[in-house]
């Protein structure tokens, strides 16, 4: 059995540290809206640009990286593009040993009076995320 702690990697995360004697890896997670009063799809950060920010949160844990779950919202050759930057900021970083895309719409409730975020990448967006990653894989 293995416990994974995941604050999301949000400021005074390792406030909540339990300790290495109980953790075996850590997790964050990462959306592409950095505030709910975003709507503009265009506004969102790179996968990238947020992975720096939330990881260097965590990572004197010195424990596995788990991306928890991520997405991203717009035009789906806007999530292509964000999904590509997603694919190559995990090749580059050997810390982290597994990625869960949240591919579904968001519970409208957690935006109040605005639309929720449709995180949902067709079939052919996630195809071309995993041979990106396979294609890493295979060197």
């Amino acid at each position: 059995m293995f416990f994974v702690w995941g604050p999301a990697g949000d400021r005074g995360s390792m406030e909540f540290w339990p300790g290495s004697d109980v953790v075996d890896y850590t997790s964050i997670a990462i959306y592409g809206l950095p505030d709910k009063n975003i709507t503009d799809h265009n506004k969102q950060e790179s996968f990238n640009t947020i992975f720096k920010r939330k990881y260097s949160r965590i990572w004197f844990a010195h424990k596995p990286l788990f991306i928890t779950e991520f997405g991203v919202k717009g035009p789906q050759s806007y999530k292509q593009q964000w999904m590509a930057d997603a694919a190559a900021t995990i090749e580059a970083n050997k810390a982290i040993t597994g990625v869960s895309y949240f591919n579904d719409a968001d519970n409208p409730k957690a935006w109040g009076d605005i639309e929720a975020p449709d995180w949902a990448v067709t079939p052919a967006v996630f195809k071309a995320f995993l041979a990106q990653l396979n294609t890493s894989l295979k060197r």
